[in-house]
């Protein structure tokens, strides 16, 4: 079985979507207190807050047996000598169909996206490499955005996505990497 890293900022929303997949969860890490902290900890998974990610921290992952991380709504950017000095592949979900409003995070790429007039949107599954939102795409799912979208219903429409597929379409890719 993969054992994964997963990465959180925010609600930890997609835990549970891990949890149920056939990915091992190992650790859940977050760069600030957070809900979904409180999520892993009630859970009874393991689980660090870490402020700095860097070499050391890497290579404390890899020491731990963690294969891959999988970043779900991890808000802190990664600098390349963690990300090169750690064994896996780093995955990342945005919440848009990348290339398009790359960089952007949270309700502001939902408000970008309406405000664009752009009929479909969805999430983009990616490898994370040091320049933000640029690393090989894995997957994109897409949705429609409908006339009376407003920032919230589309944002809960491509959490929706993300909570039905990133752990599957994750485990696809990283099995056997």
């Amino acid at each position: 079985m993969t054992k994964i890293a997963l990465f959180v900022s925010g609600s930890g929303s997609l835990i549970q979507s891990f949890l149920d997949s056939e990915l091992d969860v190992a650790l859940v890490v977050a760069d600030r207190e957070c809900l979904a902290l409180e999520v892993a900890r009630e859970l009874k998974i393991n689980n660090k807050l870490i402020k700095t990610y860097d070499k050391n921290f890497a290579e404390r992952l890899n020491d731990l047996g963690i294969d891959h991380i999988c970043m779900a709504g991890f808000l802190k950017i990664v600098k390349n000598d963690f990300i090169e000095n750690f064994d896996g592949i780093i995955l990342n979900t945005h919440p848009s169909l990348l290339p398009r409003h790359a960089g952007y995070y949270g309700d502001k790429v939902h408000q970008a996206v309406i405000e664009a007039k752009e009929d479909i949107s969805g999430f983009t599954i990616h490898e994370v490499v040091e320049e933000v939102d640029a690393g090989k795409v894995v997957e994109q799912i897409e949705c429609d955005v409908l006339p009376d979208d407003t920032i919230e219903s589309l944002r809960i429409r491509v959490q929706n996505l993300e909570k039905q597929n990133y752990a599957k379409i994750a485990f696809n890719y990283l099995d056997g990497k």
